[in-house]
């Protein structure tokens, strides 16, 4: 068996390579190309079976506070056209995906402090009353911090994100249970190592 099939083994079986390891293993692609796609086939016929999940991505804006530089949206390109759709016409994109047979509508832009707590709520209120069994839609923002830590088998990268739920209830998809906690109640619960760093800016009331 040739190195780029044993790495390709063992990224199916350990989930982790390392970095010469992985570029070891882009560079020889070819060899492993049918492997990986007979496993992510499989992994994906695992997850999610014969179904198929369509959104609607509705960008709403790409007016941004934000200077990224990778970011075609960036509040310092004068080249871009702005723009910042009105309630109406993000609610008729809506009755058209819905009539489509999407059930997920994700409200995607810049940071557009225009779209404050308030018309947030009201514009998503709005959407889940006209369409009740559409999926939930969470409002994401700035990253507030990123953790990487190393366990003897693996290395986990974490990127946290302010947010906010704009509607509907948070569900378990992989966890056993959710409880909403204070930061003074940290203590009162047993967290993973990787996230000890986050716990403790949390606990010092930085946000």
């Amino acid at each position: 068996m040739s190195l780029a099939a044993n790495l390709a083994e063992k990224l199916v079986t350990e989930h982790d390579l390392s970095e010469e390891e992985l570029l070891y293993l882009l560079e020889h692609r070819q060899e492993v190309a049918p492997f990986v796609q007979e496993q992510a086939q499989k992994l994906c016929q695992e997850v999610f079976g014969k179904e198929i999940y369509i959104r609607g991505l509705l960008e709403i804006s790409n007016i941004c506070k934000n200077d990224c530089y990778y970011c075609g949206i960036r509040k310092s390109n004068q080249k871009a056209e702005r723009y910042r759709l009105t309630e109406e016409e993000i609610l008729e994109a809506c009755h058209a995906g819905y009539a489509l047979g999407f059930r997920t509508f994700v409200l995607q832009g810049g940071e557009d402090m225009w779209y404050d707590d308030d018309r947030l709520c009201h514009l998503v209120s709005a959407i889940r009353k006209n369409y009740s069994d559409c999926a939930i839609t969470l409002s994401v923002g700035d990253v507030f911090m990123e953790v990487t830590h190393e366990y003897p088998d693996l290395t986990v990268h974490l990127t946290l994100f302010h947010a906010r739920i704009a509607a509907g209830v948070p569900k378990k998809l992989e966890h056993v249970d959710l409880q909403w906690i204070t930061p003074a109640e940290i203590g009162k619960f047993d967290f993973c190592p990787a996230d000890e760093e986050v716990l403790e800016r949390l606990k010092k009331g930085e946000r």
